[in-house]
């Protein structure tokens, strides 16, 4: 009766092992899951944030380009009417400094521009390698799951195995194909 008992207590024990392995082993793997599908929802917010941010930088742009050629068109108008007032005309040498003028401001217009494009490029940049990194963390939480079932398979395997073997072998050893190379 004793050995009765204490055999039913090592299998009931061995179950137990086995269940709380295979649970660990599910729950481990969801849990690292879900971390690396956090991190992947992060790097998508981080990925927006950055589009609005170029977004940002291009109305930016556009805003100080418009500031640009008002203060440009000022500064002309006031050339011209000093031209004017001079009485020298608007010929020769004060037609070329009104031309270079203008040319000077549609230049400081053109690399306004080309600054925020650059800015909104750079984040643009950014919010793909966010992307990226989001990609690579579902990727990785996909495969942390995968790792958790193979786990979870290990364990249910080894834990009924070692029952079937009586509990003293370490899993398949006392099957009749053992230690063969073959397939049993």
């Amino acid at each position: 009766m004793e050995a009765a008992v204490a055999l039913f207590s090592s299998q009931a024990f061995q179950i137990a092992s086995t269940v709380f392995s295979v649970i660990g082993a599910i729950n481990d793997a969801n849990s690292r899951s879900d971390a690396y599908e956090s991190q992947a929802a992060w790097n998508q917010y981080n990925a927006t944030v950055q589009r609005q941010n170029a977004d940002a930088a291009l109305q930016q742009s556009a805003s100080e380009q418009a500031r640009q050629n008002r203060r440009a068109r000022q500064l002309l108008g006031e050339q011209r009417a000093a031209t004017a007032q001079s009485g020298t005309g608007f010929g020769g040498s004060n037609a070329d400094l009104l031309d270079q003028s203008a040319t000077l401001a549609e230049l400081d217009m053109l690399n306004v521009a080309y600054e925020g494009q650059m800015r909104a490029r750079g984040h643009e940049i950014q919010a793909q390698g966010e992307d990226y990194s989001a990609g690579v963390n579902r990727s990785n939480a996909r495969n942390v799951r995968r790792a958790g079932i193979f786990s979870a398979g290990r364990s249910l395997l080894t834990g009924f195995g070692g029952m079937r073997g009586g509990g003293g072998g370490g899993g398949f050893a006392s099957h009749p194909g053992a230690g063969y190379a073959g397939v049993w």
